[in-house]
């Protein structure tokens, strides 16, 4: 909030240490609400340390996916059915390829929190819908599938990329938000 913006920076000033879960939102948090005049004592004394993963996921990896051209391309997202996790335009990305004559399936695993968006996506023949799974169910879904796909558009880091990534999935995910820059890509 506008409004808080004084205290935040006279906070920030005070910190021994300030904590980030990602480089990108350390740089976002420095470079639009930090006073340049104060941006690099903040900065000297910011640290970026990721969210870890479940000891289950580390227990149980799964070897890098390989695609094969002559299948179904099977795409992925573990998250809440919300507008911020941006499901639309995933769908969108799926009709152009399958206009495109890609055979592609999607599955969705989550908690339903807008009911408009599953309702849109409920009909479409492509998608697969399953509720919330424990960790052994979904360890068995992230293997039934080829790459992970949740363009977010806002994220706080995501601990699902990096159960996909353990389950040898390939990720695609937003710039900018909270799981970029944590790996270089490729």
């Amino acid at each position: 909030m506008y409004h808080l913006r004084k205290l935040g920076n006279e906070i920030l000033q005070e910190a021994d240490k300030v904590i980030f879960l990602s480089e990108t939102y350390k740089d976002k948090l420095i470079n639009r609400f930090v006073k340049p005049k104060n941006r690099e004592l903040i900065s000297a004394k910011s640290y970026v340390i990721p969210s870890g993963i479940d000891e289950f996921w580390l227990n149980n990896v799964n070897s890098v996916k390989q695609l094969n051209s002559d299948k179904v391309i099977k795409l992925l997202q573990v998250g809440e059915i919300s507008k911020r996790k941006n499901i639309l335009t995933t769908v969108k990305s799926i009709e152009l390829l399958k206009k495109n004559g890609y055979d592609v399936q999607f599955t969705v695993v989550g908690k339903i929190v807008d009911n408009d968006i599953y309702e849109s996506i409920k009909k479409l023949d492509f998608i697969k819908y399953i509720s919330p799974k424990p960790q052994n169910d979904l360890l068995e879904i992230y293997r039934e599938n080829d790459i992970f796909v949740m363009p977010s558009i806002t994220e706080t880091f995501g601990l699902v990329y990096p159960e996909a990534m353990s389950q040898g999935l390939p990720l695609i995910y937003t710039r900018g938000q909270g799981f970029d820059g944590q790996l270089e890509d490729g």
